[in-house]
């Protein structure tokens, strides 16, 4: 048995066009681009940070080591180098993976800026006439979405 309440209807959100739908979606994807950008980046800074950091301690022991009478072994000095070299390395592979992470964020960012270009194209296509088009949102016309205001003619008042 199907239950049926009268008169009680819950509201509904209104339906996106599909155009509508897709910059929507297109927004949420490059906030959450953003917010990785962001992470990869501070991340970046950090390790490079300590690389330089990591350079600037082996020199200042250098010259430590040259103001200094007694000479270390050269035991000594190839375990200095040795560690220095195995950290420098997890340093810079660190900042290469980090490098690649940036670079598929910046591959993805393209990609939702083509496809907020071919939305806009679509749209013009369709809609040559600006008195036709229908709006797809109450504050933003889609040519705001493309970055340029690119998306289609606006005519400047008289």
């Amino acid at each position: 048995m199907e239950a049926k309440t009268l008169g009680i209807t819950t509201p509904r959100k209104p339906v996106l066009s599909v155009s509508a739908r897709k910059l929507k979606d297109n927004a949420a994807d490059w906030h959450n681009l953003i917010l990785k950008w962001d992470s990869l980046s501070d991340k970046g800074f950090t390790t490079a940070s300590s690389i330089a950091n990591l350079k600037v301690t082996l020199l200042s022991k250098e010259k430590v080591e040259l103001e200094s009478s007694s000479p270390t072994s050269i035991e000594e000095e190839e375990k200095t180098n040795l560690d220095y070299d195995k950290g420098l390395e997890a340093l810079c592979e660190e900042l290469q993976a980090i490098l690649d992470g940036l670079t598929k964020i910046q591959m993805k960012m393209e990609k939702l800026s083509s496809t907020t270009k071919g939305i806009c194209e679509l749209e013009n296509y369709h809609y040559r006439e600006e008195s036709s088009r229908p709006p797809l949102f109450h504050t933003w016309p889609t040519a705001f979405f493309s970055g340029k205001g690119s998306c289609h003619h606006v005519r400047k008042p008289g």
